[in-house]
């Protein structure tokens, strides 16, 4: 930030020292990321005019400018993603306040009685690789920053897909809520209903699991599916988990509703691409009429009806 010398005396000290504290607290962390991006060998960064290029994952970067803004009356100008600028501060506040190396203290043992199996002291002490090992070690700022970072991007990502999933899928019907919500990790409730018949079959929810590297769809019999960073998995993910969900909901009613005979239904069948689509085989209570219906993905449903040789219409 930058202020007119002839306009000094007119700024009022308390506009004055947040502008100057708000200075010197961006030049601080702008340095620290810069110095952390220098001995990070595991990421690919570049740094040219106060601006700091991290790569974050796959074709996405992380973008951290320094700029310099001419003071003004009024709230401080404030750019970019106003939640990673917030968490930046919190992190960098912390990193400050954290004292890294415990003092040395003298401790007074008490008088103990322990067999030496369990006396911790002398040849059974721990050495210093030991201590080393389960020391708590500090953290790269711009690692902290760049976990955060692709966590809300994939955090977003996984929201705008939900989203466009359930604007796109009329049956059943999808509902979605938070179940979790932190810098590093998140999770999503996925509730899928049949409208008006939610009283037969009841729901299925399944779960979405954000962290900071990938995300994953998580079924109702704790099955896993990796989703990685890719929206378009994602989303296949979640129309065949609705395919998976239409067997099972038309088959219960069925099954309650008008006796069908559920003969078979197999949700690792596959269509004539090799894509999954989950087949659903019943039979009516007079034993006259078979029904197929196929589940498949970006498709509608194909339903075969086929009457027995000798049933009258």
């Amino acid at each position: 930030m930058k202020v007119d010398s002839s306009k000094i005396e007119s700024i009022h000290w308390a506009n004055a020292l947040k502008w100057a504290q708000e200075t010197l607290i961006c030049k601080d962390i702008f340095n620290t990321l810069c110095s952390d991006a220098v001995q990070m060998r595991n990421r690919l960064s570049t740094i040219r005019d106060g601006v700091l290029l991290v790569s974050l994952y796959n074709d996405y970067l992380l973008r951290v400018e320094l700029k310099y803004h001419p003071f003004k009356e009024g709230e401080l100008i404030e750019e970019g993603c106003p939640y990673l600028n917030r968490s930046l501060r919190e992190m960098m506040v912390a990193q400050e306040c954290t004292r890294w190396v415990r003092p040395q203290t003298f401790v007074s043992l008490p008088l103990t009685n322990l067999s030496e199996a369990l006396d911790a002291r002398g040849p059974k002490a721990f050495t210093a690789r030991e201590i080393e090992s389960r020391a708590y070690k500090p953290q790269f700022l711009l690692e902290k920053l760049i976990t955060v970072a692709s966590h809300y991007s994939l955090v977003k990502m996984a929201r705008e897909t939900l989203e466009e999933f359930m604007s796109s899928t009329r049956d059943p019907q999808v509902h979605w809520r938070w179940l979790r919500c932190s810098p590093i990790s998140s999770q999503f409730m996925v509730i899928m209903t049949n409208r008006n018949f939610d009283y037969v079959v009841g729901k299925v929810t399944y779960y979405i699991r954000v962290t900071a590297d990938s995300v994953s769809l998580i079924s109702k019999d704790g099955h896993t599916m990796d989703c990685y960073r890719d929206p378009h998995q994602l989303m296949y993910a979640l129309k065949y988990m609705a395919c998976t969900f239409s067997v099972t909901s038309i088959s219960t009613l069925g099954k309650v509703m008008w006796f069908y005979q559920l003969l078979h239904a197999n949700m690792n069948a596959t269509d004539e691409h090799g894509r999954p689509a989950p087949t659903l085989y019943m039979l009516n209570p007079d034993a006259t009429m078979e029904v197929f219906i196929r589940f498949g993905i970006d498709q509608n449903p194909l339903i075969q009806v086929r009457k027995f040789q000798g049933a009258t219409k």
